[in-house]
């Protein structure tokens, strides 16, 4: 990685920190005044707060990014909606579990199509996602032939097949950005840099978005406006890791955490962390449980096989009588099973799933 591109990351990271460091501070004087408040005032609650007028909570429209190419991708991208327009990569070297795929680096997620990523991106941040969808290499080729080339901010100087350009403002054409992103090296920085920087573009370029929805060939009717609405200034992040320059690394659950609930107005929390086994034998099933659990803050750790595939009735696994209620909430949700306490399968998380011919996804 060049010199030029450290640079950039490093102060894309102390730009995070420094925001941490202020809401912190910020929280901590609130804290004070609110303190004396209450000291000093009769002690009595003031009237509740009015909710913002103009575009509500509701309004942020969030949408899982895929790229199906030669080194697949994941991006994460919301409108304002009350927060700052967003553009999240998700680093290429984070492992994470993909509901119904196992576990391995997040672009595995990709091939598996729109649906897929979009359950590994919520079940990943905690977050409900509106749209998904994916574009492969051609598909990316094809929407900036369409649109008559893209631009994008290139922070250092690349090979784009035919010329070298940048850094700076350069314009790609269709071929120019698949070959940037297909051709990326294996440093996982430089993988995450570039493709932040077409993303970007794409949403700059993506206006009404019916261009774009006519090149993603693994999409839901809405990704393509999605991905128009996000705005031509979006903030720009990355979900924060163990180690970014790893060949493979895990997520910052505390710093995304924090992140999420700065950016996104529905995160869903955690309920709890859960085990997934397939004890029927069908193909995408942890994927199937991950589609009714995950929206309601239930966090996939471990999507796997069982031992065997024999398993008749769906067995939800909590350790003790206090968990009892989440196994049930698990139970009404699949709408099949049941609940036995003190028997976790494995000590990987709060619950453990093991999924019966019962279950139809």
């Amino acid at each position: 990685m060049t010199g030029e591109r450290v640079r950039r990351a490093t102060l894309r990271r102390r730009r995070r920190r420094v925001r941490l460091l202020s809401a912190m501070a910020v929280l901590a004087v609130a804290g004070s005044v609110a303190g004396y408040v209450l000291l000093a005032g009769d002690g009595r609650p003031g009237p509740e707060e009015a909710p913002p007028s103009g575009a509500g909570a509701d309004a942020q429209v969030v949408t899982a990014f895929g790229y199906d190419g030669r080194r697949d991708e994941v991006a994460v991208l919301a409108s304002a909606g009350g927060k700052d327009s967003l553009v999240m990569v998700v680093p290429a070297n984070l492992d994470v579990s993909t509901p119904g795929h196992g576990t391995g680096p997040v672009g595995r997620a990709v091939p598996g199509g729109a649906e897929t990523v979009g359950t590994t991106v919520a079940n990943l941040l905690g977050i409900e996602v509106d749209h998904r969808g994916v574009l492969a290499s051609d598909g990316l080729a094809g929407f900036v032939e369409a649109i008559g080339g893209l631009a994008v901010r290139l922070g250092a100087a690349a090979n784009l097949g035919e010329r070298n350009a940048g850094p700076g403002e350069v314009e790609l054409t269709g071929a120019e950005a698949a070959f940037y992103l297909d051709r990326s090296p294996g440093d996982p920085l430089e993988r995450s840099l570039r493709f932040e920087e077409v993303v970007a573009g794409l949403v700059r370029a993506a206006g009404d978005g019916a261009a774009l929805q006519d090149a993603a060939a693994d999409a839901d009717g809405g990704f393509g406006a999605a991905v128009g609405s996000v705005g031509d200034d979006p903030r720009i992040e990355e979900v924060p890791v163990v180690d970014p320059t790893a060949a493979a690394t895990a997520i910052d659950r505390e710093a995304a955490d924090r992140l999420v609930r700065e950016l996104f107005v529905r995160p869903t929390g955690t309920a709890a962390t859960v085990v997934v086994l397939n004890g029927n034998g069908v193909p995408g099933i942890g994927q199937a449980v991950a589609e009714r659990i995950v929206p309601e803050g239930f966090r996939i750790v471990v999507s796997t096989n069982a031992r065997a595939f024999d398993v008749e009735t769906t067995r939800i696994e909590v350790g003790t009588e206090g968990k009892r209620e989440l196994g049930e909430r698990i139970r009404s949700l699949l709408g099949v099973g049941e609940v036995f306490v003190g028997e976790e399968a494995t000590g990987l998380a709060d619950i453990t799933i093991v999924v019966g011919r019962d279950f139809r996804p």
